[in-house]
């Protein structure tokens, strides 16, 4: 009798329990106080301004906020609605899912380092088979340090069947992209899926760009398809093998009429076909590429690269431009794994750099080399100009000579510029220690030597002494000088600085007839002179819209007097 007493009382509790959740998600009153509840047993803050429904099949939160240590979630509005009679029948089925204004703010902080147990390549059942006819996200945006990222919308659509989930809808719209997409994946068995996509990415500067994607495979191996169709044809193919031991790649693609620039003025460089290919670990892995190039300035040209590389460097064997003319090369090698480095060789034979800068066109021969290292503490940079010579604009260019940058020393080994009439020399050392660099500049046509560039200029000087504290004598006088927008009728410097407080340093600048962005200046002058413990300069500008002149009195340790 006891037996059966104890039994009938278990059976009780077993049914009281799911009648009194089933009657709580029945009513409102029973479905808020149950989220509550749900909410106050979470490791954050959580609040919500309103809830309609019931969890029984439809219930609404509005202005939802969740905070914790590392996480920020805010929800204008969440809306959830089930058939959950259809459980009776083994499937869960969700009509409505939409989530409007979602917006999320992470924190950094540290991820867990535990390695999961979970085995992917075993078979994964599910107790039930899922429905979701319709899951909305509008409005979501995600913050992560200086990271931010916007979802307009993003709606999907899907189900399971057996082991499989099938995706019969995917919409994604993330400005400039937009996106929708169908496939399916089994769970589990190394999860194989399949999945097409078609793209498109849309901005003022680079126009519309368009195409299809198709990707299938699975934890170890993937193969993909894409088609680029708009602005140009570009077909990529290729597959990924070993993904989870020595990932291997195999690529190939092909392009045909690419242009550049995509959008605004003419083309400056076309491409009816080429290729490239991508092949070997991603630790050591090859590239080739071959196409053709047409330019104003390449007749029946061709672009040819050949190199190996790593995750962390390239070996550049071959990067060429070739055309009937002439051609252009570079090898060497780069990497970045510690900090950005280079080492790259430079030649070329009747060259015209109007390829790359179109209003220098001509003619050249050259040899150069520069390796260095782009270290923000100590920049290092070693360029040699073993030869060049040509034409620049018509006009006969030469120049060769070397230059060392490591930190804060500067070694100029006989650099001589010669462009048209113009000659530019410099050469020397400068840094920590004694030294000096000389500079000499002779340009009386500056418009041969760049074409925004204009008038004369003849001038010469040298820096004696330390990086941080040098003593200079520069002299320099111009006519009709031009620079872009800006202009000087006449200009004279005259610059004797000595860092000695004892010696007498002298700084004379004047300019007239100057022109800059709309202003017009008749004449400038500055006057300084002095020693560092006692000094003046003197000031006088005159233009159309007044005269001003100014003198200065003082020293390094006081703030002087000033007269106007």
């Amino acid at each position: 009798m006891k037996k059966r007493m104890a039994l009938l009382i278990i059976m009780m509790i077993v049914l009281i329990i799911p009648a009194g959740l089933f009657g709580l998600i029945s009513s409102e009153a029973g479905s808020h106080w149950l989220l509550r509840m749900v909410f106050l047993s979470l490791p954050a803050k959580v609040s919500v301004a309103k809830m309609e429904g019931r969890l029984l099949d439809r219930i609404s939160l509005t202005t939802f906020h969740y905070q914790s240590d590392t996480e920020t979630i805010a929800i204008d509005k969440f809306a959830f609605v089930w058939q959950p009679y259809g459980l009776l029948s083994g499937t869960l089925k969700i009509a409505d899912v939409v989530v409007n204004g979602l917006n999320i703010s992470v924190t950094d902080a540290k991820e867990s380092q535990e390695k999961s147990n979970f085995d992917l390549t075993a078979e994964l059942k599910l107790p039930v088979q899922i429905v979701i006819e319709n899951f909305l996200l509008t409005d979501m945006q995600f913050h992560k340090g200086d990271f931010v990222q916007k979802l307009e919308k993003l709606q999907i659509a899907l189900a399971t069947e057996g082991d499989q989930i099938k995706i019969k809808a995917l919409n994604v719209n993330a400005q400039p992209i937009a996106a929708t997409a169908q496939g399916q994946m089994t769970l589990g068995k190394g999860f194989p899926f399949n999945l097409k996509l078609d793209w498109k990415v849309n901005t003022e500067q680079k126009g519309l760009w368009q195409g299809s994607t198709t990707i299938a495979g699975d934890i170890n191996k993937l193969t993909f398809d894409n088609q680029l169709s708009s602005p140009f044809k570009v077909v990529l193919k290729g597959n990924l093998d070993d993904l989870q031991t020595k990932p291997r790649i195999n690529t190939r693609a092909d392009w045909s009429k690419v242009v550049w620039p995509i959008t605004g003025a003419p083309p400056l460089l076309k491409s009816e076909q080429g290729t490239v290919e991508l092949s070997g670990l991603l630790s050591d892995y090859k590239v080739t590429l071959n196409g053709q190039l047409t330019q104003q300035y390449l007749p029946e040209a061709s672009l040819s690269f050949n190199g190996k590389g790593s995750q962390n460097a390239l070996a550049i064997e071959k990067l060429e431009i070739k055309s009937k003319t002439g051609f252009f090369q570079i090898n060497g090698n780069l990497s970045w794994q510690d900090l950005p480095a280079f080492d790259l060789t430079a030649t070329g034979q009747n060259f015209n750099p109007a390829i790359l800068l179109p209003e220098m066109p001509g003619n050249l021969n050259f040899s150069s080399h520069v390796k260095g290292k782009l270290d923000a503490k100590a920049l290092q940079i070693d360029a040699e100009i073993n030869r060049l010579s040509g034409q620049l604009r018509g006009k006969p260019v030469s120049a060769n000579g070397k230059l060392v940058l490591n930190g804060d020393q500067l070694k100029v080994d006989a650099l001589r510029i010669n462009s048209g009439a113009n000659k530019i020399a410099v050469n020397g050392t400068m840094g920590q220690e004694q030294a000096v660099l000389e500079v000499s500049i002779d340009a009386p046509a500056l418009d041969e030597l760049w074409p925004t560039l204009g008038g004369s200029l003849l001038g010469e000087g040298f820096m004696q002494g330390t990086w941080k504290n040098p003593a200079v004598k520069f002299q320099a006088k111009g006519k009709q000088l031009r620079f872009a927008e800006h202009r000087a009728g006449q200009l004279a410097i005259n610059i004797d600085y000595s860092p000695d407080t004892k010696k007498t340093s002298r700084i004379l600048f004047s300019a007239s007839a100057i022109q800059s962005n709309g202003v017009q200046i008749d004449s400038v002058r500055i006057d300084g002179l002095g020693t560092l413990e006692q000094h003046n300069f003197k000031a006088d500008i005159i233009s159309d819209d007044g005269n001003l002149s100014t003198a200065l009195t003082g020293n390094l340790k006081g703030f002087g007097s000033l007269a106007a």
